[in-house]
């Protein structure tokens, strides 16, 4: 089989890369030109099942935390599953809403999977991560995709939605940035909506105490966090490519409880029930 052109100019610039290049930057290549190798298969595979349009390798990364392309994909599908189940739990569904906003849609992980409910249920997705929104927007024509500051407030009416969706955003803000956003979900959302909120809770605290626990700095965190009820961590993978607001914030199940019910009624707490990692909230607008 002859080489592809693609192929053929990597193989060329590796031929003199060890002229011109670091070893890291060489292996930064090759990573590139894999993960190219498996988008390309991985859309071959699925030519003929009409996917909604995948995003390339660096927005997925910055959405799921890996390149894998068939792991966003399923990854999406499992969400909305276990978002539905939540609300069929409560008595609730995803097509009974009028307006649902996905808050921190990013590339539309989530959101490919929603076509079919348009006509019944009218989409939104924000996000602050530009490119992000500016995919979906040229790329997914069935919702509609707003950019938002850090901070609050957005750029809707308030008692707008009556269903809001949000997976991985409040794992990664500190306590007055969650306040903030919480205080302009609530003005947003109609009375007696439902919210579905994911956090890291105590399965991915274990997995990151476990992973170093006689270290000294571990040993504060969790004292922090068992003293607060809430843990921030500043360093980690997410620097440098993320705005510094973003990082890893845990929670214990007393502290949301207690804390987010000066927000909203909180129905139900699920641990590990997004994608068996991260633990979901269930919460109500209070009717006024």
């Amino acid at each position: 089989m002859r080489p592809s052109f693609l192929s053929r100019a990597v193989g060329k610039l590796m031929q003199i890369a060890p002229k011109r290049m670091v070893i890291p930057a060489k292996v930064a290549i090759l990573s590139s030109y894999h993960r190219l190798l498996v988008d390309r298969r991985f859309l071959r595979q699925h030519a003929e099942s009409k996917l909604e349009p995948i995003p390339p390798a660096n927005l997925r990364f910055r959405v799921a935390g890996d390149y894998d392309i068939g792991h966003f994909h399923r990854s999406g599908l499992e969400s909305r599953q276990a978002f539905e189940d939540a609300l069929a739990d409560h008595g609730a569904s995803l097509e009974a809403a009028r307006r649902l906003l996905d808050f921190g849609t990013g590339c539309g992980r989530i959101m490919r999977w929603m076509r079919d409910v348009v006509g019944k249920v009218r989409l939104d997705g924000v996000d602050v991560d530009p490119p992000a929104i500016e995919w979906s927007r040229s790329n997914l024509d069935f919702a509609t995709f707003t950019c938002t500051q850090p901070l609050p407030p957005m750029p809707f009416e308030g008692a707008t939605f009556d269903l809001v969706f949000s997976h991985s955003v409040f794992s990664h803000l500190d306590v007055d940035y969650q306040d903030a956003w919480l205080a302009d979900l609530r003005r947003v959302s109609r009375p007696g909506s439902t919210l579905l909120v994911t956090v890291h809770g105590e399965h991915p605290w274990r997995q990151f105490f476990d992973s170093n626990p006689e270290n000294n700095t571990m040993q504060r965190y969790a004292a922090q966090r068992d003293s607060n009820g809430h843990l921030y961590v500043r360093d980690d993978v997410w620097t440098g490519l993320f705005p510094d607001f973003y990082h890893t914030m845990f929670h214990t199940e007393a502290y949301v409880r207690s804390h987010w019910s000066e927000f909203f009624d909180v129905l139900d707490y699920r641990p590990r029930a997004m994608l068996d990692f991260q633990d979901m909230v269930v919460l109500r607008h209070p009717k006024e």
